[in-house]
């Protein structure tokens, strides 16, 4: 193998390297940000407030692996995670709607407290 021939393979395996490493970690970030979107549309049926941290992360996720390049993954991650957060949010208001609505009631709240009286 000539010396020209031996740089060029440095250079081409170098430069393959660098955009291997650079592919990897867009598709790392855009799953990341797909598995986050899952977990916070998941958590939103279970109880609204601990979803919201998982979408906001998946948000923040998926807007860095699009700035890398455009994934179809980042951009399932980033509505998933959008809409997980949103009806987190819903959630969260509406339980503490439901609450005070509740416990405004003179007659719940009499009946709710008589009952560990017995």
């Amino acid at each position: 193998m000539s010396d020209q021939n031996y740089q060029d393979y440095q250079d081409y395996n170098i430069e393959y390297q660098q955009n291997n490493g650079n592919d990897q970690k867009k598709d790392t970030l855009a799953v990341v940000s797909l598995v986050l979107g899952i977990v916070s549309l998941v958590l939103c049926c279970c109880s609204g407030i601990f979803s919201v941290p998982f979408g906001i992360g998946g948000i923040i996720c998926a807007v860095l692996a699009k700035k890398n390049g455009k994934s179809g993954m980042a951009t399932a991650g980033l509505v998933c995670s959008i809409i997980g957060l949103v009806f987190g949010i819903m959630y969260t208001i509406l339980g503490v709607m439901m609450f005070f609505a509740l416990m405004s009631d003179v007659d719940f709240v009499e009946s709710f407290s008589t009952m560990y009286y017995y």
